[in-house]
């Protein structure tokens, strides 16, 4: 069942996360504007945007709109880990949703205790956030834990668990 049991890097779906991780933390504001030319340089790893020759200036609207890397690899870097694992958990990532299906995946939800559990001698890094804003490294969800947050958001950010239809019936049994 691989709407339970499969996990994929979200990607660009993940972006409105961090977005609100970064307004609630207060790093950005709607109004907050990032430059970019097509590329985020962290030391020697250089991060690159979808769109090649850069967006240019981007506010939060903007870069969501156009699911701009380059604005959310900044987010992430001024953001650090702490807002997206908090945000992250709000929606629910990295637990099961506890539908009753046999076999559900909690999905993984990349923490400074998660990777120190993989290599006691790893730690969170600046690129470890980097790659988390746009929905890549090492997060994992189920297509179903983010058919959650994509109805959290439509619904003014209350969470609901999804119903699991057994059968349908008409009125006369």
């Amino acid at each position: 069942n691989r709407a339970t049991q499969a996990m994929y890097s979200p990607g660009s779906t993940f972006k409105v996360v961090g977005a609100l991780a970064g307004l609630e933390s207060g790093v950005i504001t709607p109004k907050t504007v990032f430059q970019c030319a097509g590329s985020f340089l962290l030391g020697p790893i250089v991060f690159k945007c979808w769109e090649q020759g850069g967006h240019g200036d981007m506010n939060l609207r903007e870069a969501l709109t156009l699911s701009c890397n380059v604005y959310f690899y900044n987010l992430g870097f001024r953001m650090g880990g702490p807002p997206l694992w908090s945000m992250s958990h709000a929606f629910g990532l990295g637990e099961k949703i506890g539908v009753p299906l046999e076999g559900e995946a909690a999905g993984i939800l990349p923490t400074e205790e998660y990777k120190r559990a993989l290599n006691s001698r790893d730690r969170w890094m600046p690129g470890d956030s980097v790659n988390m804003a746009i929905g890549q490294g090492l997060l994992n969800v189920t297509p179903l834990q983010m058919g959650v947050v994509a109805a959290a958001l439509a619904n003014q950010g209350t969470v609901l668990k999804p119903p699991l239809v057994l059968r349908v019936e008409t009125p006369r049994g």
